[in-house]
């Protein structure tokens, strides 16, 4: 089996420290150079980035220039080096300002994106505290050339989940709950009481609608959230701009949803995998390595999922061994979308790595898998 594409971390140390990267609990380490000669050829494009930074080990680079296949670089700006001559295209990220990310010096990555030209493009976290600043962001990088891959952050607490401008709820469901006021619910229960009435009716209006189009709903998140879907709304608006600018430079532009929807998820680490420092392989990123992340308002704990390893095993064979989970998420309607579950906050089944499927692992609160998140692998 040929991969689509493979994820290399050639190195887990890094020049950055920024407060939103899981890597803090990771040990600083090189891949050793031999996994390289057991992986090429396995895949039509190799991307090169993870946890670290990949011009750090310049020894990795000298032995994939001879890959068979694309090399995709995903870079931080802060080393500039020949090495970047040797992708066909250079991701670097940059968030317009240096917030966080600890070490970050904002002029020194814009000059090496300048070099690039247009095999370069930006990877921007969209934040509160940078969404008004990008238009003229965009349009400095756009002028020589470059394009921007924007994404939504993935949290690691509460505190980075408030600076996100998403909301995870699907779309649709938002759109029926706009103009009614929140005391809808408490109204509804008061009708039960009484036999009937007005609230009560409009209630399971709503529900009817939203059922019939193959949704749930989770009228506490649309209602207790009220301010992160007005936020939700004017990235929206933000990113009709850059839309406007990316044809007027004729550059490209990779937006991110900034709101979920059940019905319309797809996974871009389909028939591609992730290989770690160490050498064992996982289905992408987000499975590579234990880690806590705050989504729909609630801590979720992520069990790594790395079911071989090719300093230990043939290749093909540990690719194989992906092939029961590759089956159940090439249909992402195979993992419940938890953001419109109104039992979500509190849930087990949503605070651990598996779902009310029984599902291990489980997709069903992936920022990626809605377009929410965005990442160089799956442009």
């Amino acid at each position: 089996m040929k991969l689509k594409k493979l994820q290399i971390e050639p190195t887990t140390f890094c020049t950055l420290d920024c407060e939103y990267c899981h890597r803090k609990s990771i040990p600083p380490q090189d891949l050793p150079l031999e996994v390289l000669d057991r992986v090429n050829g396995v895949a039509k494009e190799y991307v090169i980035y993870g946890y670290g930074e990949p011009l750090l080990y310049p020894d990795f680079f000298k032995r994939i220039e001879g890959f068979d296949g694309k090399v995709v670089i995903s870079t931080n700006g802060m080393l500039d080096s020949d090495i970047l001559d040797l992708a066909d295209k250079v991701g670097v990220s940059i968030d317009v300002n240096d917030k966080f990310r600890k070490g970050l010096e904002v002029e020194k990555a814009l000059e090496v994106l300048r070099k690039l030209g247009e095999r370069g493009i930006a990877e921007v976290v969209v934040t509160k505290d940078n969404l008004e600043l990008l238009p003229a962001f965009f349009e400095r990088i756009a002028e020589h050339g470059s394009g921007m891959l924007a994404t939504n952050v993935v949290a690691s607490n509460p505190a980075i989940y408030e600076q996100g401008v998403y909301f995870e709820c699907s779309r649709i469901t938002v759109e029926k709950v706009l103009g009614l006021d929140e005391s809808i619910l408490v109204e509804a229960i008061k009708d039960c009481s009484r036999g009937g009435g007005e609230a009560l009716r409009r209630y399971k209006h709503l529900l009817k609608e939203v059922y019939s189009k193959g949704y749930s709903i989770n009228l506490l998140a649309i209602f207790g959230r009220k301010g992160r879907v007005e936020t939700a709304f004017k990235a929206e608006g933000v990113f009709e701009m850059l839309r406007d600018l990316a044809g007027d430079y004729g550059v490209e532009l990779i937006e991110p949803s900034f709101f979920g929807d059940s019905k319309a998820r797809e996974c871009p680490y389909r028939d591609s995998a992730f290989l770690r420092v160490d050498g064992k392989i996982s289905s992408c990123m987000s499975f590579a390595y234990t880690h806590t992340e705050y989504v729909d308002g609630h801590y979720k704990k992520v069990e790594k999922f790395c079911p071989g390893n090719v300093l230990k095993e043939d290749i093909d064979d540990v690719i194989g061994k992906m092939a029961e989970f590759e089956r159940v998420r090439a249909d992402m309607e195979n993992f419940p979308w938890c953001a419109d579950c109104p039992y979500v906050e509190g849930c087990w089944y949503a605070e651990t790595n598996v779902d009310c499927y029984a599902n291990l692992p489980s997709c069903s609160e992936c920022l990626y898998s809605s377009g929410i998140a965005k990442c160089l692998l799956g442009d």
